[in-house]
């Protein structure tokens, strides 16, 4: 089943939006479980993950459910913009690894709001990381399980890493599938701008043709066949002209540039006299 433009892009942006919060639910479960389990910590910063866990979640479902991409948007740039400075805060400061993120929320909001949204985003970005920057200057960074334990940096460092990749992986999977259904489209306007234009330049000859044997045929009208070769030669070279042309990737661009003329064949022979002459 062959989906338009713009189906594709719908559904791309909404595999962006759950998948985005799909995978904010995971990380922030995983991060969660190595708190607790592998560093037995228990404290505010896990009941921020788990609050932050149930919103994504929840989003998640919404968005799933009603596929509402214009609310799922907001929702889903809405979480980001607080999840991400708090998480920063929380997890060792602009040198923490979650930092990361504000790339991943800033490449998501180029392609699910356009430029507009983007610049809003990257605008954003740059101040929460300047504004944690001179805060950090005057107090010093927070120490968090990131300072104090290297598995746990790296462990962290790998998951941000994961979460940045795997969006601009579905950006490019969703770009090949649109450049193929353009290239399918283009194929298929350039197809019926040549049969338009062989129906037209072939039936006029044709139709004289079939005329001239019909009074061939009742009238025994011989002298008509100099004229019917004439139409038969005329056809075979716009044949040639065509096929010379279309090999030179140039015949679509003529018929479109003339369009409006009513015979093509003087073009195409000036077109491939030009070429000849270079």
């Amino acid at each position: 089943m062959a989906f338009s433009v713009q189906e594709i892009l719908y559904n791309s942006k909404y595999r962006l939006i759950l998948y985005g919060l799909l995978l904010l639910s995971l990380a922030s479960i995983i991060f969660f479980l190595v708190r607790v389990f592998v560093f037995h910590s228990i404290g505010n910063n896990e009941y921020v993950i788990l609050f932050f866990t149930g919103l994504s979640l929840s989003f998640a479902f919404y968005v799933w459910r009603s596929k509402n991409l214009k609310l799922g948007s907001l929702l889903f740039h809405g979480l980001l913009i607080v999840l991400i400075p708090t998480r920063v805060l929380l997890s060792g400061g602009v040198a923490s690894p979650v930092v990361s993120a504000y790339f991943a929320h800033c490449v998501l909001a180029f392609v699910l709001n356009g430029k507009k949204g983007g610049v809003v985003i990257l605008g954003w970005s740059i101040f929460c990381v300047i504004v944690m920057s001179i805060y950090e200057t005057r107090h010093g960074a927070p120490n968090t399980l990131l300072s104090t334990d290297p598995f746990y940096y790296a462990f962290v460092f790998t998951l941000m890493f994961i979460l940045v990749t795997v969006p601009i992986l579905f950006l490019l999977r969703d770009k090949n599938i649109l450049l193929e259904r353009v290239q399918e489209l283009e194929e298929k306007e350039s197809l019926y701008i040549v049969m338009r234009r062989i129906n037209h330049e072939y039936g006029n000859s044709l139709n004289v043709l079939f005329g001239y044997l019909t009074l061939l045929k009742e009238d025994k009208a011989f002298e008509l066949i100099p004229f019917m070769e004439a139409r038969l030669e005329e056809i075979q070279g716009l044949v040639k002209l065509l096929s010379k042309t279309a090999q030179e990737g140039t015949l679509v661009d003529i018929l479109e540039k003339h369009e409006a003329e009513i015979n093509i064949a003087d073009k195409l022979a000036d077109r491939n006299g030009a070429n000849g002459a270079v």
